[in-house]
C-alpha cells in the first residue's frame, strides 16, 4: 500500500466551501451539542478544562447507555427519577451521575417533566429527530456506496463525519427518557453559613458517616440487579453495535488498503480516526461494565489524566483529519466531490454512476 498526498482543492470557490463545511460539521455539531447537558453546580466553580471531556463522543454514548440501563432496570420510574437522571452534578471537585445522587437530589427538583417519558411536543424529541434523520441519511449513503449505485471513491470533506451520524443513532434507545426539563438548586452544598473548605469537607464527612446503612438495600428495591436480563441486554446491545461498526471499518480497510494499492492520506485518516475512536470507546466501556461501575450517567474516568489525554488527542486528530481531507477534496467535471486523484482516471466511471443513479 502506497500512501500519497496531493493538494487539489484550489479550484473550489468560497460559496462551495461554505456548503461543504456546513454538510461536514452538521453531524458533529448535532451529536455533541444535543448530547451534552448543562451541568448543575452544587458547589465550587467549573472551568472549561473540567467540562471539555463531556464533549467527547465516548462520554455522550456512555450517557445514552447509562440512562437506557437505568430506565430498563427501574422497578418504578417517576418524572423526578427522570429529571435527576438527566442532570449532571458538579460537586466541588468531581462530577456525579450516580444512583445515590439521583436518590438524594430528585425530591429537591425545582423543575421536572410532567410525565415519566418525554412529550412528543418537546425539544428533546426534535433533537432526536434531527439526529435520526442524519443517521438515516448516512446509513443510506453507505448502503448505496456498498451496492455500487453511486461510486464516489475517496471521502470528500462533506462526508468526514458521516460515520459519527451513524453512531449518533445510539441515542434512540434512550430517546424516551432524555429531557432538558429539569432544574435543581445551584450552590446548595456550600454550607449553612458558607464556611471554608475545611468546614465543608468536615460536614460532608459527617454526612457520609450518618448515611443509613440501608441505602444499598433501598437501591436494590428500586432497581433490578445489574446482572438481570434487562441490564445485560442493554449492555450487549450497545457494545455489540460498537463492535459491529468496528468490524465494518476493518473490512473496508482490508478491502481497499491491500498490497500494491495507492491510498490518499485522507482515506487513511478516515480509517485511523474511526478505529481509534471505536477501539478506545469499546475498551473503556468494557472495563467499567466488567468492574460493575456502569450505574453512573457520567463516565467514571472523566476526570482521569488518561481520559483527558484521549479527549485532546481525538480533538487534535479531528483537526488534522478535516484539514487534510479539505486539501485533498476536488470537484469533478460532473459536479461530484471526491478525494480521488484525477491521475487515477476514475472520474468517468464516477460521473456515469452518478448520472445513472
Amino acid at each position: 500500500m502506497d500512501v500519497v498526498f496531493k493538494y487539489q482543492s484550489q479550484s473550489i470557490g468560497f460559496s462551495e466551501w461554505l456548503s461543504l463545511l456546513t454538510l461536514a460539521f452538521a453531524p458533529l455539531v448535532a451529536h455533541i451539542f444535543v448530547g451534552v447537558m448543562e451541568p448543575t453546580v452544587l458547589n465550587g466553580e467549573i472551568s472549561w478544562k473540567q467540562q471539555i471531556c463531556h464533549y467527547n463522543p465516548t462520554s455522550i454514548i456512555w450517557r445514552y447507555l447509562a440512562i437506557t440501563d437505568r430506565r430498563c432496570r427501574a422497578r418504578e420510574w417517576t418524572q423526578l427519577d427522570m429529571a435527576a437522571t438527566n442532570a449532571v452534578f458538579w460537586n466541588r471537585k468531581h462530577w456525579d451521575g450516580s444512583l445515590e445522587i439521583m436518590n438524594e437530589k430528585k425530591d429537591l427538583a425545582t423543575k421536572f417533566p410532567s410525565s415519566n417519558r418525554v412529550s412528543l411536543a418537546s425539544v428533546s424529541v426534535l433533537q432526536t429527530l434531527i439526529i435520526s434523520l442524519q443517521g438515516i441519511q448516512a446509513v443510506y449513503t453507505v448502503i448505496i456506496h456498498a451496492m455500487g449505485k453511486e461510486a464516489v471513491p475517496g471521502h470528500p470533506i462533506s462526508h468526514v463525519f458521516f460515520p459519527l451520524a451513524i453512531i449518533g443513532l445510539l441515542r434512540l434507545p434512550a430517546a424516551l427518557w432524555l429531557t432538558q426539563e429539569y432544574g435543581f438548586p445551584q450552590g446548595e452544598d456550600k454550607g449553612p453559613q458558607g464556611g471554608d473548605d475545611g468546614d465543608v469537607e468536615l460536614r460532608n464527612l459527617l454526612q457520609q458517616e450518618q448515611r443509613p446503612a440501608s441505602v444499598d438495600d433501598l437501591l436494590n428495591e428500586q432497581f433490578y440487579p445489574r446482572n438481570s436480563w434487562r441490564g445485560i441486554a442493554v449492555r450487549i446491545g450497545f457494545l455489540g453495535t460498537l463492535l459491529l461498526l468496528t468490524v465494518v471499518v476493518i473490512i473496508v480497510v482490508a478491502v481497499h488498503f491491500g498490497p500494491g494499492t495507492e491510498v490518499a492520506v485522507s482515506s487513511l485518516l478516515t480509517a485511523v480516526y474511526y478505529l481509534f475512536f471505536l477501539v478506545c470507546t469499546i475498551f473503556t466501556f468494557s472495563i467499567y461494565i466488567w468492574t460493575k461501575k456502569s450505574d453512573t450517567t457520567v463516565i467514571p474516568c472523566i476526570e482521569s489524566p488518561v481520559y483527558k489525554a484521549y479527549t485532546y488527542g481525538l480533538i487534535l486528530l479531528s483537526i488534522v483529519y478535516v484539514v487534510v481531507t479539505a486539501l485533498e477534496t476536488r470537484r469533478t467535471s460532473c459536479g461530484l466531490y471526491t478525494t480521488s486523484y484525477i491521475e487515477w482516471g476514475e472520474d468517468e466511471s464516477m460521473c456515469k454512476s452518478y448520472q445513472a443513479f
